[in-house]
Parts: C-alpha cells; structure tokens; sequence
C-alpha cells in the first residue's frame, strides 16, 4: 500500500503534504501496534 503511494508521488515529482501525512500517520499506527505486541 505504502509502495504504490510512494511510487505514484514519486512519478509525479514532489510528494504530497497530504500523501506524507498519511505515511506517517500510518507509520505512528503501526509503531503503536509493534509496541503494544512487544508488551505482550
């Protein structure tokens, strides 16, 4: 998913503030999820 973003944007030049908001706020959920199994 975070390839084909990263790709399209990539293909069109400079990346979206939208798009790099979205990545990171997919990247903090994901970090979040990894900590809570850590915890486990």
């Amino acid at each position: 998913m975070y390839k084909n973003k990263l790709h399209g944007e990539s293909v069109l030049g400079n990346p979206s503030k939208v798009v790099v908001s979205s990545i990171k706020r997919s990247l903090k959920q994901v970090q979040k999820e990894i900590k809570l199994i850590e915890d486990k």
